[in-house]
């Protein structure tokens, strides 16, 4: 349990006398939060028992790693100390009489351990005691040398990076160890005490921190930590038991050790090491009995060894655990080590063994069976306020007599005597009844732990106004409840807290919030809220000196300087605050801290709300001028709109014109045909027939729909480039359905009117092979002849083909005769003859002047012509020939 941590933040400790006002600063080594355990371990070693340090002084144990590793720095050191060695790292810290840190040898570059001892504990060290161990056999004593100066002393130790005993029974595994390791134990021990008693010094802290090790194989042991060592016997100076209490031996429980209080250690080592638990072990648990359970168990005689079955052991544990006045010394463990038998010559007279104690009767207490004193301590806490009623009868009988047959004997008499007679309330009681039962748990009151989590949410919900846990913490503090916690629990700044939370409260009872500034009526309404978070924020002050620093900056930053922003708007508080108000107590600062913050907004909130009313009465003119604009940007809106609509309706009214122009220009049939026959004959999509070289031989009828359709498709194009051509907004079906069409349009009727001219181009093409050339109509003949013949063309393909013979007369010719015969195979011109008088050709002889001889074959095909001088004949196959 923690008790250095509030709600908030980790507490700086205060001084035992601190002044209400934070101009007293805390010293330097006050209030470390009680005397904590004196184990100097490495981090890696087990942690120390709750009870460990009972006022004794810290364990030497120089753990750590092989490697010592540069830590920072949080001791100041002697100055003598600084000059001679070099800073490495602590290897303890936090006990209740030294610090001890690993340094280095500036002179040798050794390693060694200084043990620096407070102030405080030099105060109380036996010098006399430890300057006899300064010349001690270094077999048995661990080498060190003590120094000083005019404010401390300190020790320089050997160092030891194998550390104590029970970190090599811990590196062994733990748990019970084998026999000879054991004996080797026993025999290095019980030569290191025999020789520190020679010198008439007694250890008085034994235990397995405190044996040292310098090497494991050999074992090489030796005894370390003597700051409690007395000469002889236990010295009146230290008013608490010396040593830690689970290895001390009856006698040395109620302050009456001597030499023979180190052996009864041993045998306690003993045993530890025999089986692996304490002598002290909390039966079927984890961990040792409290302090008082100890005790008790000495007053009833209760420990037991039995789990120990070897008669050597045994006989051993017989003579290291008996009463003082007869305990085996150095002699006869020396003598049972050589395997002899000393005598047992005192035992324990009321000791019984504990399977033959008798069964306690049960208490009952709400409605709860208890045997045990945990079990009741249990009861209390789950049942707090019926504890409480309980301690505040008079009839607690039943409770004493149940509690005088437990091991908490007649302990409890005093807490129930208070209870009864007032002096305690019975609040306070029932708490320090659970710290009696059940010294290892955490107590409760009124239903909610005595922890530092608990009282942390308690304070959490006071400062939030909670009323519930501000009655809890009002209770709290007038019962002195932390007072009882904080000696329990060995912390100061507990009592200390009870201390503050009585001086603020009876300061604020007595009216120190009810005059001048504090009684204003304005703040009034922030004053009953306040009060319950005063408990909060007191109890929290109360354990944490960081936050009572918080609270006084934050009064004085409050009082003394009001921020910008307020003193910008508030008149009242700039006449207010600078007349000379001043805090005299902590009550009065955190009252300012509370109070001041809401005063100061509502102020403000007054300010804010003129403003609010202002801001908005301009946000609704900014609001109709907005209306107003955003009313005249609509009409504009509309306005636009309705001309877009009717721009929209004129270009949709152009795109329907536009196509029944083109329906009715197609209609007409002429528009599109001239177009196609004169503007688009002979380009694309209708390229002219390389076959078709005489455009004569093409027939209007036979091209009339091609050049119809053609100039319909072109019609057709000029509307859909109309209608795609301009904004599409609002003609977004007029687009679509003239893409549509112009695809249409390119993929039937653009390939229909390809097709239907390819078709037609080969029709002319064979015209212009298969029929006569018109020669007669264009031509001054004489006379012709024709004929046709199939004829196997180039591709292998017959064809028919037509082939004529005509006679003319050459143009500018003075003669009335024909003087030329051509030759034409269809209308294409093959051979031209020119005849030389006299074989002109007369003119009379027109009709007859050309013959043909037509044969199945071309072959056999003669053109005959008769002219002036005779018959010329010209044969077919020849004249293809020569052609």
């Amino acid at each position: 349990m923690s008790w250095n941590e509030s709600a908030d933040e980790k507490p700086t400790p205060v001084t035992r006398h601190e002044a209400e006002r934070p101009a007293a600063p805390a010293t330097r080594h006050e209030s470390a939060g009680g005397a904590p355990a004196t184990r100097h371990e490495s981090v890696d070693g087990p942690p120390a028992t709750r009870h460990e340090d009972a006022g004794g002084a810290p364990a030497t144990r120089h753990e750590g790693e092989q490697q010592p590793v540069r830590s920072r720095r949080r001791l100041v050191f002697p100055p003598a100390v600084e000059e001679k060695y070099e800073y490495l790292r602590e290897l303890s810290s936090g006990g209740a009489q030294a610090d001890v840190v690993l340094f280095r040898d500036l002179a040798d570059g050794t390693e060694v351990a200084i043990k620096i001892y407070r102030p405080d504990a030099s105060k109380v060290l036996d010098r006399d005691a430890i300057e006899p161990l300064t010349e001690a056999d270094e077999e048995h004593v661990l080498r060190f040398r003590l120094e000083s100066d005019e404010y401390q002393i300190w020790e320089v130790q050997e160092y030891f990076p194998l550390g104590s005993l029970e970190d090599l029974v811990n590196r062994r595994g733990g748990g019970a160890q084998s026999p000879d390791f054991v004996l080797d134990v026993l025999r290095e021990i019980g030569q290191a005490l025999d020789h520190v008693h020679s010198l008439g010094v007694c250890h008085r802290d034994l235990k397995p921190q405190n044996i040292l090790i310098r090497s494991e194989d050999p074992l090489d042991c030796v005894l370390a930590d003597f700051g409690l060592a007395r000469m002889g016997v236990l010295s009146n100076a230290i008013g608490s038991v010396a040593g830690t209490y689970i290895y001390t031996s009856p006698e040395g429980s109620i302050g009456k050790g001597n030499k023979a209080n180190d052996w009864w250690g041993l045998g306690v080592i003993a045993h530890e090491l025999l089986t692996g638990r304490h002598l002290h072990a909390i039966p079927g648990g984890d961990g040792v009995l409290s302090e008082l359970r100890v005790r008790a168990a000495f007053m009833e005689q209760s420990w037991s060894y039995d789990d120990v079955t070897d008669p050597r052991w045994r006989l051993l544990l017989d003579g290291l655990l008996s009463p003082a006045e007869g305990r085996w010394a150095w002699t006869d463990v020396e003598e049972w080590l050589a395997g002899g038998s000393p005598a047992v010559t005192a035992m324990w007279p009321n000791r019984i063994p504990t399977s033959q104690r008798r069964a306690r009767k049960a208490y009952h207490f709400a409605g709860t069976e208890c045997t045990e004193p945990e079990q009741l301590a249990r009861a209390i806490r789950e049942n707090f306020m019926i504890a409480r009623d309980h301690l505040a009868g008079v009839r607690v009988g039943d409770l004493r007599s149940w509690l005088h047959e437990t091991w908490v004997g007649d302990g409890a008499d005093e807490i129930l005597d208070a209870a009864r007679s007032g002096a305690t309330s019975p609040g306070r009681a029932a708490v320090e009844l659970q710290l009696l039962l059940d010294p290892d748990h955490e107590p409760s009151f009124r239903d909610r732990e005595l922890s530092s989590a608990g009282i942390a949410a308690a304070i959490t919900a006071a400062k939030k106004a909670d009323a519930a846990a501000a009655e809890w913490t009002r209770e709290l503090r007038g019962s002195s409840v932390l007072s009882v916690v904080g000696r329990h629990a060995e912390e100061p700044l507990l009592s200390r807290a009870d201390e503050l939370l009585t001086m603020w409260w009876r300061d604020i009872d007595a009216g120190s919030l009810a005059g001048g500034l504090w009684g204003l009526p304005d703040l009034r309404e922030f004053t009953a809220p306040a009060r319950q978070m005063l408990e909060g924020i007191l109890l929290d002050s109360a354990l944490n000196a960081e936050a009572r620093g918080r609270i006084w900056s934050r009064a004085r930053e409050l009082l003394g300087k009001v921020p910008a922003s307020e003193r910008s708007r508030t008149e009242f508080l700039q006449a207010l605050i600078p007349a000379g108000l001043k805090l005299e107590s902590f009550p009065q600062a955190a009252f300012v801290s509370l109070v001041f913050p809401p005063w100061f907004d509502r102020i403000a909130a007054t300010k804010r709300e003129a403003e609010a009313r202002a801001k908005a009465q301009l946000e609704e003119e900014r609001a109709e001028a907005r209306a107003r604009a955003k009313a005249e940007t609509a009409r504009l809106k509309e306005e636009a709109r309705r001309g877009v609509d009717a721009r929209a309706r004129q270009r949709r009214g152009s795109d329907w014109m536009a196509v029944w122009v083109g329906v009715i220009a197609c209609a007409t049939v002429l528009v599109p045909w001239l177009a196609g026959r004169y503007l688009l004959r002979g380009s694309w999509p209708r390229r002219d027939s390389p076959a078709v070289y005489d455009f004569d031989a093409r027939r209007g009828g036979a091209y009339f729909l091609t050049d119809w359709v053609t100039g319909c498709l072109l019609v057709g194009v000029l509307v859909a480039a109309f209608i795609l051509l301009r904004p599409w907004r609002r003609r977004v079906a007029m687009v679509v359905v003239a893409a549509l069409g112009l695809g249409a349009m390119w993929h039937w009727g653009v390939a229909y009117v390809q097709r239907e001219w390819n078709k037609q181009e080969l029709v002319t093409a064979d015209i212009l092979r298969s029929t006569p050339y018109p020669f007669d109509s264009k031509y001054y003949t004489c006379g012709s002849a024709s004929m046709t013949a199939e004829r196997r063309n180039a591709d292998g393909h017959d064809e028919t083909t037509a082939y004529s013979l005509f006679t003319a007369r050459t143009k500018g010719s003075t003669s009335q005769a024909c003087d030329r015969v051509e030759f034409w195979e269809g209308w294409h011109r093959v051979r031209t003859f020119t005849l030389r008088a006299p074989q002109y050709i007369d003119s009379n002889a027109f009709s007859g002047a050309v013959n043909v001889t037509q044969n199945t074959t071309v072959a056999k095909t003669v053109f005959t012509v008769q002219t002036r001088s005779g018959k010329v004949t010209y044969k077919l196959p020849a004249l293809l020939a020569r052609g």
